[in-house]
């Protein structure tokens, strides 16, 4: 899918902004016993309401560090731009670091130290990864086409992310970038008529397997989209939506151990276990984020409020009673916390600014 440039963007990304370095997690941070609550995560140190939008959060595994977007300017003394910018809150201390940029896509390591996002590069859309600590910048694919990243691994080594080609005749494919030693590893396989476009790579937490979406541009025919997953190390490729093919297929997320994939056709849902092939179909709602584990899906019915699936028992408990949105990255290890955005205004006290925010429940 083309994204069009803003036409008052003019230059190209500004050098890397230095952000402070977040303090070592420990799992006292984070609580021994929270009990299931709410908290507003959009919002700056001394408590005061974002003066704008915010959404895309994402959580880290412990469930201490939210990152989020908003077009707020008073989260932060230094915020400024009139466009969205990246923000990372720390729920402990309530310290909110200011990242700048980041138009959509938002990802976060599972250890916080950096994140990911797209945002304006010097021809396109481009897909860019943050070091917390350094303040260092990696931008992704060829700056003349564009790139999108789609998912980072557990420690940041590995970033996952969609090339686009400077010809948009030319097929779209799936690259893995080491940021450690700088390779960008091809990931997906070559394009056929059935299998042109590769697209939103999700990748596991050690960087070894990856699943992608692949879409037909030309030919006949229902099948216009497959999932696929790979092992990057051997080289093994297994499509894994085959009985689905009537309708349009979207990925949504691979766990962080690579056992489960989570993923889309037409109006329902599906969670496959890559290591017994059992695929739980969930109809007539969409899957949003898996947990790191696998064991939970997170899916929103056709209302957009948020419910959570234990994969093992088959219980559903509704998370979110009111529209929200939620995506991959969403969930911290054992589901034990949701980051999520919505309108609302009736999810925690005192919510009057008016604007969409990011909030983090505490499920256990």
């Amino acid at each position: 899918m083309s994204i069009a440039v803003r036409a008052a963007i003019g230059t190209a990304l500004a050098g890397a902004l230095t952000a402070a370095a977040l303090p070592a997690a420990t799992a006292a941070d984070t609580g021994a016993a929270h009990r299931p609550r709410t908290v507003r995560a959009s919002v700056a140190a001394d408590g005061a309401q974002a003066d704008a939008a915010s959404g895309g959060g994402v959580i880290s595994a412990n469930g201490r560090y939210v990152a989020f977007t908003s077009r707020a300017t008073n989260l932060t003394p230094d915020t400024g731009s009139p466009f969205p910018d990246t923000f990372v809150k720390d729920l402990r201390t309530g310290t909110v670091t200011f990242v700048r940029d980041g138009l959509y896509g938002l990802r976060m390591s599972a250890d916080a130290n950096c994140v990911g996002f797209n945002d304006y590069g010097a021809h396109d859309i481009q897909g860019i990864v943050h070091d917390m600590k350094t303040g260092k910048r990696d931008l992704l694919g060829q700056a003349r086409g564009g790139s999108t990243l789609t998912s980072l691994s557990a420690d940041c080594r590995y970033a996952a992310y969609t090339d686009k080609p400077h010809h948009p005749a030319d097929p779209r494919a799936v690259y893995v970038r080491d940021r450690q030693t700088g390779e960008n590893i091809k990931a997906s396989h070559d394009a056929t008529p059935e299998q042109f476009d590769m697209t939103d790579g999700s990748i596991s937490g050690d960087g070894k397997t990856i699943a992608y979406q692949t879409h037909r541009r030309l030919g006949e025919g229902p099948d216009t989209d497959d999932i696929v997953v790979k092992d990057l190390v051997t080289g093994e490729r297994e499509q894994i939506d085959g009985s689905h093919d009537v309708a349009p297929a979207s990925l949504v997320q691979l766990s962080s151990n690579a056992r489960t994939v989570a993923y889309n056709v037409g109006p329902d849902a599906y969670v496959r276990d890559l290591r017994t092939g059992r695929t739980v179909h969930l109809p007539g709602v969409q899957a949003r984020a898996l947990s790191p584990d696998g064991r939970q899906v997170l899916y929103a019915d056709s209302a957009s409020k948020l419910h959570l699936r234990d994969l093992r028992s088959g219980d559903d408990r509704t998370v979110v009673d009111a529209p929200a949105s939620a995506g991959p990255g969403s969930l911290s290890a054992h589901a034990k916390s949701l980051a999520f955005g919505s309108g609302a205004d009736d999810l925690v006290p005192g919510d009057t600014n008016g604007f969409a925010d990011v909030f983090v429940r505490r499920l256990r």
